[in-house]
């Protein structure tokens, strides 16, 4: 059953790398625009604001720190888990009776 469980979070890893990759691309794309392309706004913006861009990248940021952080619990809890079926294994088969 552990197995199963591992093999999905896999998959849910390799999901969430995608996303991050195809996110990072945009945000890459973006950053590549030449300035006449973006939008030009009627009045300047703040400037302690942070560019559309800039925003995105950290909102990817937080993200990929907000998954890792996932990831890493996820793991212990997994790890814990073995732990726990492989001692009850262990158990059970000490308790058998031995049958030359």
């Amino acid at each position: 059953m552990h197995h199963t469980i591992y093999e999905k979070l896999s998959e849910k890893m390799e999901e969430i790398s995608l996303h991050i990759t195809q996110i990072t691309n945009r945000v890459a794309g973006l950053e590549a625009r030449p300035p006449h392309s973006e939008p030009t706004h009627t009045t300047p913006p703040h400037p302690t604001l942070a560019t559309p861009t800039e925003a995105a990248t950290q909102q990817l940021l937080k993200l990929e720190a907000s998954i890792n952080t996932s990831l890493q619990s996820l793991e212990c809890r997994i790890l814990a888990l073995e732990k726990i079926l492989n001692t009850n294994n262990d158990d059970q088969e000490n308790s058998r009776p031995n049958n030359p």
